[in-house]
């Protein structure tokens, strides 16, 4: 064994060292063409402590790992000159030598496909394969290997997605795949998901392969699939989920010790800081990312990171290092060996969107038809749609509106094609809320025009489009072609009779500034909000069955987002005073000629308590001469799953009903759920098994009571539920579990009617998973109600029923009634039902002494939804 001296071991031997370790097994006249040193250097180190010689086929290899900071930078040459001289080697060898280097070959070929992979060299690969397949294919990994990069070919670089698509199934499907490919297949299908548009197929493809290469350790392919599902929720406005799968994927490539996927993870955490607007964090992650591209002489992937440091730029307001750095990215994307037509779209549609804040129109015309010209040679129709939207909002600011209207529609057109092609309805949500701009300057560019058919329309396939997917997805009687589309006003009308109405609001540059990114540009007051965000403003159309009208509200719908105390904050006079004057006020006129209205809120409005709203005399909205009031999801899921159904065939009445235990007991549902059972003829389920009678009668019934303790969960909103016995029953497992054909179902439960309300205007909560379960009506309360206060309502709204009324009117009836009893009247009819008078709390109202129920907060949440 030789010893080596000092100077030799600290000059020669770490380049070696680090040569051998990439190598893994190496012969002298292999190093000696790799590196620049001397055959008699070498051959001295090979006989050094640092190296164990193998005697069946001569190949050396290192005693132990050196550190991952020794390794040298340009692996790909390394593994490019290895690969070339092991070819050589296999085509002169024969026999048993040649078994043995097909070994070291494929090893070769596998690490530098990786490598050629990491760095995006899609034409080197297939130039590389093409190599490798001269070699005889007796391996059966070798077999795999060959397959696998072929279909990425087809997919990365002929874009022949069908056979790529049959090469990867062919693999998935063969039982003898190897356990450590598996993980690569699963990532390359989750890939061509992806590159079609499926992302929700994309996501649990990218699932799956975590999960692969966690049974194989493959900290590699662990790295792929979070930083790719990083990516997509990125895509799908998830920040903070993004954030959390870019840092673990960073992690991951790391110690899998592959620094072109660490500089790529860098950056997309980067990336998703800046969409936290962490945007001094994001700029760290950029430096360190762009440091490690360029020692990896990377040019293409410095594309990508620099047209994220011209967006940080242009946040920051730096206007000309924006350019700057747009420019940068451009002129590297297109000088790169690799054509990297992703990082060129995307830096071109940024850059136009710098000339658009510039006000230089059509300077930003010319640089979003070069960005969408390559989205469309892509067929990349998500950012195609996006890049539409910027290019109409350009065209509408220069003046051309039918340019405009053209690329709204077109944008419009591609995400709801995405969107039916999605099953998952959160990945649904997610490209809608990445769209919900263009909807809503489709909206605007309608109203602006004076089309009210046009502008029904889009106001329709704006809202609650992932519910309406729901829905259409469990009808099988729908026809066909509504599964497609939206009501459009003539189906609407239909529907309708001469004493009816639908007032139908929209709210524009509200819902997308509950995501982090826009929410920190209106703080800041950044000039660029207005490109991603119109200025705050509440539009109503009111449709007849004879005409449609459109209103622009002098009304800013953020103020309905701002301060606290909830629902009760509104409720305060000066507050509801000018909610009334702005919402109602200019309806009177048409008011007066109606027997029932349906409200469709949108964004913040889905919190106002309509039932509460003032007249401009100051009286309540809710009298004897006004119309009822009903509230509807969209015009859409009104007309077709709740006024256009036959009435259920069912006859049954159950009432469920439980007070609890503890502090917060409820005193009167379970006497509640009793009385309504004596009232209509019903049965009453009370106590602890209420939920399993629920679930298991509810099937039958035509209508359903519950009175009972419920719980909104704001952080997950259908985990919110009913307390009705020793189980709660919540949104979620009536939407799985839960199928019934009912007229009406009755919630006396306190915020039953309370939803989260996504990007999309989508709700989220009861309300929704009662809709889905096949109701057409649903009485629901928006806060929490007195005890006694819901026993009153739900007593005189039953009688009405029995009597023949309406549903809404019902309502409206059993309002007003208790807004005008006494206290006499309250004891009187405490004495009837037999309860004990003295649990009446008649501190209830302080301010209306004779008349304890008449503040709304005890009447004005309960309202009707659907069909009244």
């Amino acid at each position: 064994m030789v010893l080596l001296d000092d100077a030799f071991e600290s000059t020669v031997a770490p380049a070696l060292t680090s040569y051998i370790w990439l190598l893994r097994w190496c012969d002298s006249a292999q190093l000696a063409s790799l590196t620049p040193y001397s055959p008699e250097q070498i051959e001295r180190f090979c006989q050094s402590t640092f190296m164990l010689k193998h005697h069946d086929h001569g190949w050396y290899e290192l005693h132990e790992a050196p550190a991952l900071a020794d390794l040298p930078y340009r692996e790909h040459e390394v593994f490019a000159a290895a690969f070339e001289y092991s070819q050589q080697q296999l085509n002169r060898l024969v026999a048993e030598a040649w078994n043995f280097e097909l070994q070291r070959w494929l090893y070769y070929l596998e690490s530098y496909l990786e490598l050629l992979s990491a760095r995006r060299e899609w034409p080197t690969i297939a130039k590389v394969l093409d190599q490798a397949s001269s070699i005889p294919q007796v391996n059966s990994r070798q077999q795999q290997l060959l397959m696998l990069y072929n279909a990425i070919i087809q997919m990365r670089l002929e874009r022949q997605y069908a056979v790529a698509q049959s090469l990867l199934q062919q693999l998935r499907d063969d039982i003898h795949l190897e356990a450590d490919l598996l993980p690569m297949v699963i990532n390359s299908l989750g890939t061509l998901a992806w590159f079609r548009g499926a992302y929700d197929q994309a996501i649990q493809h990218y699932i799956e392969q975590l999960q692969h290469a966690q049974q194989v350790q493959n900290w590699l392919y662990q790295g792929h699939s979070l930083l790719n599902q990083s990516i997509l929720a990125n895509h799908l406005q998830r920040p903070e989920q993004a954030l959390e799968l870019s840092l673990h994927a960073l992690e991951a490539l790391q110690r899998a010790g592959n620094r072109y996927r660490e500089a790529h993870a860098l950056y997309e955490v980067g990336s998703n800081l800046l969409y936290l607007c962490r945007w001094d964090e994001a700029d760290s992650y950029f430096s360190r990312s762009a440091a490690l591209y360029e020692t990896l002489d990377t040019v293409g992937d410095l594309a990508n990171l620099y047209w994220h440091i011209g967006f940080l730029k242009h946040l920051a307001g730096d206007l000309a290092a924006s350019e700057q750095a747009y420019q940068i990215s451009i002129e590297a994307a297109r000088a790169s060996v690799v054509p990297n037509d992703d990082s060129l779209r995307d830096s071109l549609a940024f850059l136009g969107l710098l000339y658009c804040s510039m006000h230089e129109y059509q300077a930003a015309l010319a640089i979003y038809a070069q960005a969408e010209a390559l989205a469309r040679q892509q067929n990349n129709r998500h950012e195609l749609a996006l890049i539409l939207n910027h290019r109409g909002d350009a065209e509408r600011r220069s003046g051309a509106i039918d340019a405009a209207f053209a690329a709204f529609a077109e944008s419009i057109a591609i995400i709801e094609d995405l969107r039916t092609s999605f099953r998952d309805e959160d990945t649904k949500l997610g490209l809608i809320s990445t769209a919900q701009q263009v909807y809503e300057h489709m909206v605007v560019l309608c109203i602006e025009r004076g089309d009210a058919a046009q502008a029904v329309d889009y106001i329709e396939r704006a809202r609650s489009r992932a519910f309406l997917d729901a829905l259409q997805a469990g009808d099988v009687s729908s026809a066909a072609e509504l599964s497609q589309q939206c009501a459009n006003l003539a189906e609407i009308q239909a529907k309708l009779d001469q004493r009816t109405a639908i007032v139908e609001y929209f709210t524009v540059g509200v819902l997308g500034r509950s995501l982090r990114f826009l929410a920190a540009l209106a703080e800041r007051k950044s000039p660029i909000l207005h490109h991603f965000s119109l200025e705050p403003a509440l539009y109503s159309v009111a449709i007849t069955a004879t005409n449609a009208t459109i209103h622009q509200h002098s009304f800013n719908p953020l103020n309905l987002t701002r301060g606290h105390g909830g629902h009760h904050r509104l409720l305060q006079p000066r507050i509801l005073k000018a909610i009334s004057q702005a919402l109602i006020e200019p309806y009177e006129g048409l008011l007066s000629t109606l027997d029932l209205v349906y409200v469709v809120p949108h964004g913040p409005l889905h919190d106002v308590p309509f039932m509460a709203l003032q007249t401009s005399d100051g009286n309540w909205l809710v009298r004897d001469e006004n119309p009822a009031i009903a509230l509807a999801p969209s015009a859409t899921i009104l007309v077709r799953y709740a006024l256009g159904r036959p009435a259920s065939s069912q006859q049954q009445h159950y009432c469920f009903g439980y007070n609890s235990v503890g502090d917060d007991a409820l005193t009167y549902a379970e006497h509640e759920a009793q009385e309504i059972a004596k009232l209509v003829g019903g049965q009453a389920w009370t106590g602890a098994l209420a939920t399993d009678q629920f679930l298991r009668y509810a099937h039958d019934a035509r209508i359903i009571h519950i009175a009972s303790h419920c719980v909104y969960d704001a952080q997950q909103p259908l985990n919110s539920h009913l307390i009705l016995g020793n189980e709660s029953l919540s949104a979620q497992t009536i939407m799985d579990h839960v199928q019934i054909d009912t007229d009406l179902v009755v919630l006396s439960a306190c915020v039953s009617g309370r939803s989260f309300v996504a990007v999309s205007d989508d709700q989220y909560g009861l309300q929704r998973a009662f809709l889905y379960a096949g109701t057409r009506s649903l009485l629901c309360s928006l806060w929490n109600a007195s005890d006694v206060a819901a026993l009153f309502v739900m007593d005189r709204f039953y009688r009405e029923l029995q009597a023949g009324v309406r549903i809404a009117v019902a309502l409206k009836h059993a309002v007003i009634a208790i807004r005008d009893l006494t206290r006499a009247d309250i004891i009187k009819q405490f004495q009837i039902w037999q309860l004990p008078t003295s649990a009446i709390p008649f501190e209830l109202d302080g301010q209306h002494n004779d008349s304890p129920l008449a503040d709304p907060r005890f009447w004005a949440g309960f309202m009707v939804i659907g069909k009244a």
